[in-house]
């Protein structure tokens, strides 16, 4: 099928349902303008008549919307002349009562009726002679009643009710509730103190640890040292004598024996001495603690032999015979022979005999210190 060309461009966005009537496209437009438009409203005069204008309203009383200061209706109004009466209406009595009511109990000063408000319509100056009190207390023993004019403020400071001069009392200040503001709180004892039950509290504690300790860690039984009491060293009363040129035997003497001193040393020649056996040299030593005297003879032999000869002759009618013992190893022997005016006891030392002579009570002791 050909084609018809127009010589035109043919748009190819047709519409998808033609009407047939041929209709091409149609562009947009805006909407038609309204035929009025809307004007600004302007004031026009109104012509009216003077019976179609409504007559102002009457303002209430000036009391009623600006009362004046309340005064006292049981007592009569000072700075107000004398002889003006003036009758107040039951509404405002009422509020200038309770004004002042409620001042008067702001300041603390008694309130008739119990800070009431009285309702009967009273005037401020005839209130206290037509009204009935309700208020029996003598007049004599009644709080003088605050003044109050009509210039000064309806609020009164709170002021004492005894004199100007008098202070306060301290317990009212203080707030014990005899004034009636503030009951009195009740003083707290001192043994619920805050100190007070922290010092318990700590103890309980204590004891609480203490009985833990010893249950959990019983102690140990501590056996205490008894105390030994040490004498001080008894020192002998004289002092030993000094040898001169002594011989090695004879220093070999000692100069101290416990509280025994050497007092005196003689050397005889041997060959004048009756010895059982020959000796080399012979020392008769004197040892006294100022009450008892000692006498020591000291015989060096050459060999035992001699020395054992000597102590059997000494020892012949001796008892308590013993074994002389030095550092473990027995030296010798020992015993006891009776002797003039006392006891004598003889020991041997290797080739050394002793023989101590004196009282009984003091040869024994004296043979166990002497170091030979």
């Amino acid at each position: 099928m050909a084609t018809q060309n127009s010589g035109e461009t043919r748009n190819p966005w047709l519409p998808v349902h033609d009407d047939g009537a041929g209709r091409g496209a149609v562009a947009p437009s805006k909407p038609a303008m309204p035929a009025t438009r809307l004007a600004t409203p302007r004031p026009e005069p109104i012509d009216v008549g003077d019976a179609d204008v409504i007559a102002p309203v009457a303002l209430p009383p000036q009391h009623e919307i600006l009362p004046s200061s309340p005064s006292a209706p049981t007592a009569p109004s000072v700075g107000r002349a004398s002889g003006a009466a003036q009758v107040q209406d039951p509404f405002s009595a009422l509020g200038d009562s309770a004004v002042r009511s409620a001042s008067l109990s702001a300041s603390g000063a008694p309130t008739p009726l119990g800070g009431v408000p009285m309702v009967t319509p009273l005037s401020r100056e005839s209130g206290a002679a037509e009204g009935p009190s309700r208020d029996d207390t003598p007049a004599a023993q009644r709080p003088p009643s605050p003044v109050v004019s009509d210039d000064a403020p309806a609020y009164m400071p709170r002021v004492s009710a005894g004199s100007a001069d008098e202070p306060e009392d301290q317990t009212k200040a203080a707030g014990d509730g005899s004034d009636g503001d503030h009951p009195a709180s009740a003083a707290t004892p001192w043994w619920r103190s805050v100190p007070v039950l922290v010092i318990a509290g700590l103890l309980v504690m204590g004891g609480v640890g203490y009985v833990l300790y010893l249950a959990l860690w019983p102690q140990e039984q501590v056996e205490l040292t008894p105390a030994v009491i040490v004498a001080p060293p008894e020192v002998a009363a004289l002092d030993p004598i000094a040898l001169e040129d002594p011989t090695d035997f004879q220093s070999a003497m000692p100069g101290l024996v416990g509280l025994y001193a050497m007092t005196e040393l003689e050397a005889p020649p041997v060959a004048t001495l009756d010895l059982r056996a020959r000796a080399a040299e012979v020392a008769r030593l004197t040892y006294s603690d100022q009450q008892t005297t000692l006498t020591v003879q000291a015989i060096q032999h050459f060999d035992e032999e001699d020395a054992v000869a000597q102590f059997e002759a000494l020892a012949a009618d001796g008892t308590a015979r013993e074994p002389v013992t030095a550092g473990g190893a027995q030296v010798g022997e020992r015993a006891t022979v009776p002797a003039d005016g006392g006891q004598a006891v003889v020991w041997r030392n290797g080739t050394v005999v002793f023989e101590v002579t004196g009282p009984a009570d003091a040869v024994e002791g004296f043979f166990a210190i002497f170091p030979l």
